[in-house]
């Protein structure tokens, strides 16, 4: 364990500590390769093409501070290492509403990735800042994003794994239910749809419940995504 690098690491999410002091704030979180940091490059009005890898890639940025934000091509590398802060003038983006609140302005955060194979530094120093963002942004909304097909396959392992972080992070985090939304990525077209989001999810729980009935975490996540009545879905 390099206590150095993690306590670097820590130095630079203090600096969004502190850009996140006092704002409202929507939170982005997920695992690696999810899409957290394209998903903050489009709703800042970045625009994108596709090349001929299938990938997207950012040619005209409209919001400076995305400038920071780097994008990675690879779902297993996350090229984002410490929280980062992205102000975002909602009148820009053609917004007028923010919740129930007329606002001007909101920030969002951008986060490492869940799960990547960067050490235990990243996850630790970020775990500190995530907590304490959490603790000084003036309003808050966790935008979890994530691949609803890889997380509902595979024994239900990226949902697990995203459920017992956000325990950690959020202990009882059934209860703050109206401020965490959902994003879902990477989803064709034919299936975006809160119904058939419905199905997949009502399979992962009725299973889970059968074969895991005391995984109160896993079926507290599931069950939130099920109930999620407006959640965004993008392709890919």
């Amino acid at each position: 364990f390099d206590i150095a690098y993690m306590l670097q690491l820590y130095k630079e999410t203090e600096v969004a500590e502190h850009s996140l002091t006092g704002q409202d704030t929507l939170l982005f979180l997920g695992y690696t390769g999810s899409g957290k940091s394209t998903s903050i490059h489009f709703l800042s009005g970045t625009r994108f093409k596709q090349t001929a890898a299938g990938h997207f890639k950012p040619v005209a940025v409209r919001n400076a501070a995305c400038e920071k934000i780097q994008l990675s091509h690879k779902v297993t590398e996350s090229v984002t290492r410490f929280i980062s802060a992205v102000p975002l003038k909602l009148r820009d983006v053609g917004v007028k509403q923010f919740g129930t609140d007329a606002k001007d302005n909101i920030m969002l955060g951008d986060t490492p990735g869940f799960f990547d194979s960067e050490g235990a530094e990243v996850d630790v120093a970020n775990g500190l800042g995530i907590v304490n963002a959490v603790g000084k942004a003036k309003s808050l909304r966790i935008v979890i994003v994530m691949d609803l097909m890889a997380c509902t396959g595979n024994r239900f392992e990226a949902a697990k794994k995203l459920a017992y972080t956000l325990a950690n992070i959020i202990p009882n985090f059934k209860q703050y239910a109206p401020y965490i939304d959902f994003i879902f990525t990477k989803v064709p077209k034919e299936n975006q749809n809160v119904d058939k989001m419905q199905n997949i999810l009502e399979i992962a729980l009725d299973e889970t419940q059968k074969s895991n009935p005391h995984d109160s975490a896993l079926i507290d996540f599931l069950q939130l995504m099920y109930n999620t009545s407006d959640p965004m879905f993008v392709h890919p």
